[in-house]
């Protein structure tokens, strides 16, 4: 099976609009993305100035407001052409893709448009009859728990989100947006 692994678009979702031919050529059959459709902008910075400056933040900033509604629409736009697609695509967010309110909002909206498009952030989705896909976005930290201006979760989260898994027979397949660390 010939599955598309996509992250980090950070906002230049003009790339998605070569999907279409990209998967056509390779025979893709499925398409995982980990996250980070939108890179933060003014959110990012103004949560970054108050972790700098001790202070706290401020979302009815008139530029966090006006971030929150253009990462919106690219979170609808990316999820369409996702859909457009019409290949199974399993989906979560990155650290960036925050609130984390809006992501799913969007992702839940795109999934009953296009339902060949399923959020498996702390969910998980069949693909075929012998794979599992399940996922958690974000970041993974230590102890942080943030899903405003950024998405973290602790690792002991992650480790009891899955729990579920062992549980079930087919082939897991788990997405995340942070990278493997360690040896374990």
């Amino acid at each position: 099976m010939n599955i598309l692994a996509l992250t980090d678009l950070r906002g230049q979702i003009q790339y998605a609009e070569r999907l279409a031919s990209v998967c056509r050529n390779a025979a893709i059959q499925a398409i995982v993305f980990t996250g980070n459709i939108v890179d933060g902008g003014a959110r990012l910075a103004a949560w970054e100035n108050a972790h700098n400056t001790g202070l706290a933040p401020d979302y009815t900033q008139p530029a966090v407001q006006e971030q929150e509604q253009t990462d919106e629409q690219l979170y609808t736009r990316f999820l369409a052409q996702l859909g457009a697609l019409n290949l199974p695509t399993y989906i979560v967010p990155g650290h960036l893709d925050a609130p984390e309110h809006s992501f799913l909002h969007a992702s839940l909206h795109c999934g009953v448009i296009a339902p060949t498009v399923a959020l498996v952030h702390r969910s998980f989705a069949a693909m075929g009859r012998h794979f599992l896909v399940a996922g958690l976005g974000g970041r993974l930290t230590n102890d942080k728990r943030e899903t405003v201006w950024t998405i973290e979760y602790p690792f002991w989260e992650a480790a009891l989100g899955f729990d579920f898994s062992h549980r079930l027979d087919q082939a897991h397949i788990l997405l995340f947006h942070t990278p493997p660390t360690g040896s374990d």
